[in-house]
């Protein structure tokens, strides 16, 4: 399902049905190049706080690139470098094989394309590239514009038991890690820092709670703009626990 391939001081981590004509452990290396990204590939933008997403498109693919930088105290110090013996060293292809198994059970996550790790001395850096969901926006952008319907709280919410019930611990769920298509289909993304474990119903209930928390934060900080009424969230929890 997966393949390594190694240039210089990086190794990468492919799908087996890689698509782009980027083969070569040297093409591969120029793929997770800003430089020549921002050469080649057109509709590029950038997101995050610190710069650290790009979304582009190269050879007919609308691509994401990701680097995985640190917070905190250690993010100051460290920035976007990993200790190699360190239990989170390799985030970027602990994320890529999780989506790789959740792409298998048919779960609704972003197309993995390839992950790289960057050796420095006793540190690495982490990439990721995914590829982007067509037609979609997260739920943040869709509570500025409009209520969620009712069927829209009861899909999220069944979508998320498809999640539960393979055993997924979703460490940062929240409102702009879910996307509504314009089909009125749902996804789930950013899967750092996350596992397949045996879930409990204190795992579950703690992932809602942190989910129930980020409507609530846009509700306060667009000063009560955002379109949502916790009572609305009671739908959602229900299906998502149902069983």
């Amino acid at each position: 399902m997966t393949k390594q391939v190694v240039f210089k001081n990086a190794t990468f981590i492919t799908a087996d049905d890689f698509a782009l004509p980027y083969k070569s452990a040297a093409e591969l290396n120029r793929l997770f190049s800003l430089a020549f990204i921002k050469e080649n590939a057109d509709n590029l933008e950038f997101k995050g706080g610190r710069g650290q997403t790009a979304l582009f498109s190269l050879s007919g693919e609308n691509l994401v690139l990701r680097q995985y930088l640190r917070g905190g105290l250690w993010g100051k110090l460290m920035h976007d470098k990993f200790f190699i013996g360190a239990q989170d060293a390799h985030r970027a292809f602990d994320e890529f094989i999780l989506l790789v198994k959740l792409k298998a059970k048919g779960l609704p996550v972003p197309d993995p394309v390839a992950a790289k790790e960057e050796k420095e001395g006793l540190f690495l850096r982490n990439y990721i590239i995914i590829k982007q969901i067509k037609n979609c926006a997260d739920l943040s952008y869709v509570i500025k514009e409009r209520h969620l319907s009712a069927d829209e709280f009861t899909k999220i919410g069944s979508t998320l038991k498809r999640f539960f019930d393979v055993g997924v611990l979703h460490t940062d769920l929240n409102i702009r890690n879910i996307l509504l298509d314009n089909k009125g289909d749902v996804y789930v993304i950013d899967f750092d820092k996350c596992k397949l474990t045996d879930l409990n119903r204190q795992d579950k209930d703690a992932m809602l709670a942190r989910l129930l928390r980020s409507f609530n934060k846009e509700v306060r900080i667009t000063d009560n703009a955002a379109h949502f009424k916790e009572s609305d969230f009671a739908l959602l929890k229900e299906a998502a626990l149902a069983g």
